[in-house]
């Protein structure tokens, strides 16, 4: 895990030379503590890749996908009302049959869910709303690329307004893209990584003063490292290298604190991980 302040620049073990970054292995540390778990799904069926908002009534939205037993699976959305229990799941249904991990963010006391779907071959973002009564609208197709959009994940972006980041294979190459949704539309996307190697699974945080801070990894150097880039109206930041170790570094997670210091955290693998050695 690392720290990088204001300054937008890393020092320290993983990152380049600069001010501002603080950098941690957990691995010596003890945990919090636990906390009661409450059941969303409904337990008879296998459920995965959950999403979790909260509205600003105190309302906690789920989404996640669930397993029909024999040759399918959709997405559900649950919405827990301040201090209640969970009503009863709705599906999203987009006509398709295979799903992955959906993203769920909240404008007023609406969610709207995002999720990669596959229909001939092919995996692409789709999206829906879903009002407190538990009424969804119809799925729509968010992107329309020949190739796989998917890990997306959405944050709140101001009033009334979400950011969404996710992963998309253009022409044989992955970058991570954002959009912003506000005014129950989707603007248009913006390409946040450029690197020409593959770039993968972003995650995003807000600031106090409104710039989205999104990590990914990427095979930019020839092994997976960590990068992060700022995004707010005035454009894109420097790309942010926050790890380079020639071991892999991969499923970052970004946030932000009250102080404004941003931070990365990922998982660490050997040399050679993700890498295909074959000589075939």
């Amino acid at each position: 895990v690392t720290g990088v302040g204001a300054g937008g620049r890393a020092k320290g073990k993983g990152g380049g030379k600069g001010k501002g970054k603080e950098a941690g292995d957990l691995r010596g540390g003890k945990s919090a503590g636990e906390i009661p778990a409450e059941r969303i799904s409904g337990g008879k069926k296998q459920s995965e890749w959950p999403a979790v908002a909260v509205a600003a009534s105190g309302a906690t939205w789920v989404a996640f996908v669930e397993w029909n037993g024999k040759d399918s699976d959709r997405v559900m959305v649950a919405r827990r009302p301040k201090g209640g229990k969970p009503a009863a799941a709705v599906c999203l249904d987009d006509g398709g049959w295979d799903h992955y991990w959906p993203a769920v963010g909240v404008v007023g006391e609406t969610a709207v869910v995002v999720w990669s779907g596959q229909k001939d071959g092919n995996f692409d973002l789709h999206w829906a709303l879903v009002g407190p009564d538990g009424k969804a609208s119809e799925p729509k197709r968010l992107t329309d690329t020949p190739q796989t959009d998917f890990h997306a994940r959405i944050v709140p972006a101001g009033p009334d307004a979400l950011l969404l980041v996710y992963q998309s294979f253009r022409e044989g190459q992955s970058d991570i893209f954002a959009r912003r949704f506000a005014g129950a539309t989707w603007g248009e996307e913006v390409r946040i990584s450029d690197s020409p190697q593959n770039d993968w699974q972003p995650d995003v945080a807000i600031d106090k003063l409104g710039s989205a801070w999104i990590s990914w990894d990427s095979y930019d150097r020839g092994n997976y490292d960590v990068f992060l880039r700022r995004f707010d109206a005035k454009g894109l930041g420097p790309v942010i290298p926050i790890t380079s170790e020639p071991t892999a570094q991969y499923h970052s997670s970004v946030a932000v604190d009250g102080g404004g210091r941003v931070w990365v955290a990922w998982d660490d693998g050997g040399l050679n991980w993700g890498k295909d050695l074959s000589t075939s």
